[in-house]
């Protein structure tokens, strides 16, 4: 396996770029191994044919995991696999293929890294993988765990966006309360149905379409993913791809909070402190949707739903502890957050944290 060895400017214990035998390439970058030994992260397909394009995908992704997975208190560390293809998805026996090939790759890290379904892949896509690895997780046939994690994953951001509403507003309930929901796949319309269920007035967005089917079910209004965004609204909650607010739609953004599924929601890290100084509370996304990381880690720890579930109804004290530190430290919340979580591997490993 060709290695590049991770540098200063990676903080990576391991970065692997390959490429298929249909010329697809493939990163697998580990951040850390953790106190078990496994990084944990998803395989996620990314419509480009570029190389590079995967590789920062790959080191973003894996250093969230990280990430997420100390706020969370698990032991694991952060990793992630991208496959980059040229069209949005794979299709029939060259996806099989590439899968399993992808299966075998895995396979070679001999346990330091597991993973399982991501964006552009599923529980299907992770059963091919099982097929040539040991270490797929996430699946619900396996009868080990939760299975899909998509629903810890929305029970983690309902629990995320409360905890910033009782900030914000002085109030935890979703009653009458405007959010706006961007991105309909499993998690983010589990989200849109839980918070229809307790009554607030619901936005959503999808770039596929079909998705208004949702809307119409839940009585939801549905809006272009711009106006969605321009919209004025309590909550906005991005549950699809990152880099939803950049710098050049902050400016319009009309809501009081950010919490939702996607991972790296800020196409920058500048842009915290743009919706600081803009009074929009940010949770910072690998605590919010830590739920899932949770719900697979579980299946390597040997799993406990109820542990699971109470680990992820934490989240709502882990984000109470990141909004008073980024108050009294006068930084942003993803600073807050970084803070808590370096302290977090610190006391897991035995060694002082980074400040």
């Amino acid at each position: 396996m060709t290695s590049l060895l991770s540098d200063g400017s990676w903080d990576h214990e391991e970065v692997h770029v390959r490429t298929t035998r249909t010329g697809l390439p493939v990163v697998f970058a580990i951040h850390s191994r953790g106190g078990s030994g496994v990084a944990l992260g998803g395989c996620r397909l990314l419509t480009s044919s570029n190389a590079d394009d995967a590789l920062k995908d790959a080191i973003r992704l894996s250093r969230g995991m990280t990430f997420k997975a100390a706020a969370a208190g698990l032991q694991h560390g952060g990793g992630k696999c991208v496959i980059a293809a040229p069209t949005p998805s794979l299709t029939g026996a060259v996806r099989r293929d590439t899968l399993l090939e992808v299966g075998d790759m895995v396979e070679e890290f001999d346990g330091r890294f597991a993973t399982g379904a991501d964006a552009g892949t599923d529980t299907d896509d992770a059963r091919v993988l099982r097929e040539r690895s040991r270490h797929i997780v996430g699946i619900p046939d396996l009868e080990k765990g939760w299975g899909d994690p998509s629903a810890l994953t929305a029970t983690g951001v309902i629990v995320a966006i409360r905890a910033a509403c009782e900030r914000v507003f002085d109030s935890d309930g979703l009653a009458g309360r405007r959010i706006a929901v961007l991105g309909l796949g499993k998690v983010g319309a589990d989200v849109a149905r839980t918070a229809a269920e307790e009554g607030a007035q619901l936005y959503v967005s999808d770039v596929d379409l079909q998705k208004k089917a949702i809307a119409d079910e839940i009585g939801a209004t549905w809006l272009g993913p711009e106006d969605l965004l321009g919209a004025e609204t309590d909550v906005l909650s991005p549950c699809a791809l990152g880099g939803v607010v950049n710098r050049y739609n902050v400016a319009g953004l009309r809501c009081r909070v950010i919490a939702g599924s996607a991972n790296n929601q800020l196409a920058d890290p500048t842009i915290a402190a743009l919706l600081r100084r803009r009074g929009i509370l940010y949770v910072p996304d690998f605590i919010a949707n830590a739920g899932g990381m949770i719900s697979v880690a579980g299946e390597l720890d040997g799993y406990d739903e109820a542990e699971a579930m109470t680990r992820t109804l934490a989240i709502r004290e882990t984000l109470q502890d990141v909004f008073g530190a980024s108050h009294a430290l006068a930084v942003t919340t993803v600073e807050a957050a970084e803070r808590l979580a370096r302290t977090r591997v610190g006391a897991r490993l035995g060694i002082g944290s980074e400040q």
